[in-house]
């Protein structure tokens, strides 16, 4: 199990692709690949903010594309070392637009772990999708 993870890390660090932006709010999905709004929120999660009165911004930073499969099957494995091999965009004022291989990914900003966003790209399809993340500063 823990050469199939290090060759499946190893093979997707010969695969990342270098960052990408995307400019303009009228942006259409691209003929493959993806792309969206992606939104960043941070607060107080207790008691519990009802999801109409939390405040997003566009979010600025790496975005990263984790292969769901691999994080299904990381069991004890190093999540650092998984998202660290795994494919990543870079963000600006939450435009996105990138084109990651066909597969199915679960998305999330570098700053923390979440599994909500999940994507597929289908080869040859364009997805249009945007992305919410709300990181709890106050449990």
């Amino acid at each position: 199990m823990k050469r199939f993870l290090l060759l499946l890390i190893a093979a997707l660090g010969l695969l990342a692709p270098a960052c990408t932006t995307c400019q303009g709010d009228d942006e259409v999905a691209p003929a493959t690949g993806i792309s969206g709004q992606v939104l960043y929120g941070a607060g107080d999660c207790m008691p519990v903010i009802d999801e109409a009165a939390r405040k997003y911004t566009g979010y600025t930073g790496e975005l990263y594309f984790i292969q769901k499969a691999a994080l299904d099957q990381l069991g004890n494995g190093s999540f650092d070392q998984l998202r660290s091999a795994s494919l990543h965009y870079r963000v600006k004022d939450g435009k996105l637009a990138a084109n990651p291989p066909a597969d199915t990914y679960v998305v999330m900003p570098a700053e923390y772990y979440t599994s909500a966003n999940v994507v597929t790209i289908v080869a040859g399809q364009g997805v249009r999708q945007d992305f919410k993340f709300w990181r709890c500063l106050v449990y």
